[in-house]
């Protein structure tokens, strides 16, 4: 499969070069453009899969870019835009999404909030990208050191305890995160919690997820958030299998010693 088509879109050379640092470091080399007008010409002669907008601009704002390349008869109409803007004010961001904009996130921004946004955009692939992995991380969305070195240091029965008590919780804390619907509070901390849980035994693609859910409903946008909900699942559902199989697999070297 190959490399999503990114596109950066800043007049700020510094901020350029950070996102598309940030960019390479997940696996997402990307294309610059230094305004509105360089991001529409080169939108039409290149096929974007992600376009990370900056909004003010001279030239061309990111507002009338957008605008245009949803206009636009040509692949990178479909794009999916991310406005990376300093105002964060509910109608700022209300402009962003009314003129076609996916998603937003704040400047300055951490290498975290950039994954989790990209994290949403996965969500609506198909197939879904995934982000480079972290060093000591399986591809499978994965991390057990934690739980491995439990085993060793407290015995595989503690291990059998923390996986089970997830085990157990996992259904209710996903079904709490379905239940709030477009209760911002509600969902936040109900996705705050799930978030904790899952990185806990190291479900880290899930921890991921539940954080992106969280985010997008503290900042009063939990339709936003809803697009991530159906990976999330998935996420937690393939985890719990794991679980339980680092389990059985932890029990089996037990009763052979």
């Amino acid at each position: 499969m190959p490399a999503p088509v990114v596109l950066v879109v800043d007049d700020n050379e510094i901020n350029r070069t950070v996102l598309h640092r940030m960019l390479a470091g997940l696996g997402l080399p990307a294309h610059q453009a230094a305004d509105g007008d360089q991001a529409v010409t080169l939108a039409a002669g290149t096929p974007c899969d992600l376009i990370l907008m900056d909004c003010m601009m001279p030239v061309m704002d990111g507002l009338e870019a957008t605008r245009r390349i949803r206009a636009a008869d040509h692949p990178s109409h479909r794009a999916w835009i991310i406005a990376v803007t300093a105002n964060t004010l509910r109608n700022d961001r209300a402009q962003c999404l009314a003129a076609g904009m996916d998603d937003y996130i704040p400047k300055p921004f951490t290498m975290e909030v950039l994954e989790q946004a990209l994290t949403r955009w996965a969500a609506s692939r198909e197939p879904a990208w995934r982000p480079r992995q972290r060093p000591g991380a399986s591809d499978d969305g994965t991390d057990f050191a934690g739980l491995v070195q439990l085993a060793q240091l407290a015995g595989p029965q503690a291990l059998a305890e923390v996986v089970g008590v997830f085990l157990r919780e996992a259904p209710q804390l996903m079904a709490a995160v379905h239940a709030a619907g477009d209760d911002r509070e509600q969902l936040r901390g109900a996705a705050h919690k799930l978030k904790g849980a899952c990185g806990s035994v190291g479900l880290s693609a899930a921890q991921r997820l539940a954080a992106a859910v969280e985010t997008r409903s503290r900042a009063g946008d939990p339709a936003g958030a809803a697009i991530a909900l159906p990976q999330l699942a998935q996420a937690v559902e393939d985890g719990c299998r794991r679980l339980e199989a680092l389990l059985a697999t932890s029990q089996g070297r037990t009763a052979s010693q």
